[in-house]
């Protein structure tokens, strides 16, 4: 298919999701249009999908998931489809619950999971499919709607379940198909707004609040920061030109990948609306919209690994590759710098091979040259530097 009919092709599935949601369809005509629309998938950070494979227990008894899909790593894991209308999270005054029907969602992906766990079957599911499952079964749930629900108590919740089962409400699937399609075509070519990403992965943490990445001239106004909430939950903080800011906690992937990943954070203007995108390894996590802010972050722009104006300290880390960039990246962009980055992925907890990151215990922190906190006697430039030798990390393998 020719990159214009593609790009129709794109267009026409945004408008017919768009009213699949708003006539709140049943699961079968959704179904069948991500069946015929593999861009949806694409948008979404996968290559490929399979519909409705049949997952065969010891006794012979069928389990079949909506899809399973390939990621960008070669890896393939389940996709659960349910519809706009399903009933999430009950709000409760001192617990948190979920509906009746969204608990027995969630036990269905976990009775897939468990199959897929007996070696046996695993090894008969991939041989038919000619497969490599994720072995550590990752499940996306696509159920519900993001309005009046809190996304980040969805998220600290299915994490305490130690399953690795994921939400992607109907809203931000569709908003993900736009930013895919506004990245992928030349109508998005004159974006302006930031692009930050950097390949790291987490250590045991010493002090809640710590820093990853500190982006900006000042400490008010035009800024984007990553902080480490909690053990495995990070937060990213951004401040506009008028010290307006919002701030959103996730779940961090590299817990879960057991390795270091690429979080590249895409801020940007469409229209009145500033977004914000969050992913990781090409997999979207958040979508943000706000019509309240205005941000006007000029690179190049000092920058802080392992600490913020604040002196809040590192979040204790292995960082590797870390990048900034004006406008905001393309999806082929995107594309091309996870390829380029995979090389750099790599788990520092058991060690062995070749230096590819550094380490950031507490305390420890690099910054741009110049910086005006941490280095204003000197001339800007983009070079990481530590002039304090008991302050400066080390290489990690």
């Amino acid at each position: 298919m020719e990159s214009s009919q593609l790009e129709l092709a794109v267009e026409k599935a945004i408008v017919d999701l768009s009213i699949l949601i708003k006539e709140d369809s049943l699961e079968a005509p959704l179904q069948q249009f991500l069946e015929e629309n593999e861009c949806v998938f694409q948008s979404m950070g996968f290559r490929s999908a399979i519909p409705h494979p049949e997952i065969i227990d010891s006794e012979g008894r069928k389990y079949i998931p909506d899809f399973i899909v390939e990621r960008q790593d070669g890896l393939w894991q389940i996709i659960e489809l349910k519809i706009p209308r399903t009933k999430l999270l009950k709000d409760r005054q001192r617990r948190d619950s979920w509906y009746a029907e969204m608990h027995d969602y969630l036990s269905q992906c976990e009775e897939y999971v468990e199959q897929l766990r007996d070696s046996t079957v695993l090894r008969e599911f991939e041989a038919k499919y000619n497969v490599a499952m994720h072995r550590g079964f990752p499940v996306s749930l696509i159920a519900g709607m993001s309005e009046s629900i809190d996304i980040v108590k969805i998220t600290r919740i299915l994490d305490r379940l130690k399953t690795n089962i994921s939400l992607i409400t109907f809203d931000q699937l569709l908003s993900g198909i736009e930013s895919w399609c506004a990245g992928k075509y030349p109508q998005a070519d004159n974006w302006s707004g930031v692009s930050l990403g950097l390949m790291y992965q987490l250590e045991e943490m010493q002090a809640l609040n710590g820093c990853i990445v500190d982006l900006g001239k000042a400490s008010d106004k035009n800024r984007i920061t990553l902080y480490r909430k909690s053990n495995n939950i990070l937060q990213l903080k951004v401040i506009d030109s008028n010290q307006l800011s919002i701030a959103f906690d996730f779940f961090s992937p590299d817990v879960v990948l057991r390795k270091s990943v690429l979080l590249i954070v895409n801020v940007y203007p469409s229209g009145d609306i500033l977004r914000i995108v969050i992913e990781a390894n090409g997999l979207q996590i958040a979508d943000l919209r706000t019509g309240m802010m205005n941000i006007d972050l000029q690179l190049p722009a000092p920058i802080t690994i392992g600490n913020d104006f604040e002196n809040n300290g590192s979040a204790c880390f292995v960082s590797g590759p870390v990048f900034t960039r004006s406008p905001s990246l393309s999806i082929n962009e995107k594309n091309d710098l996870i390829a380029k980055f995979e090389p750099f992925s790599h788990d520092y907890k058991t060690g062995g091979g070749q230096v590819c990151g550094i380490r950031f215990k507490y305390e420890q922190f690099m910054y741009s040259e110049g910086h005006p906190y941490f280095d204003p006697l000197h001339q800007p430039t983009q070079n990481l530097v530590q002039r304090d030798l008991s302050l400066k990390p080390a290489a990690a393998s």
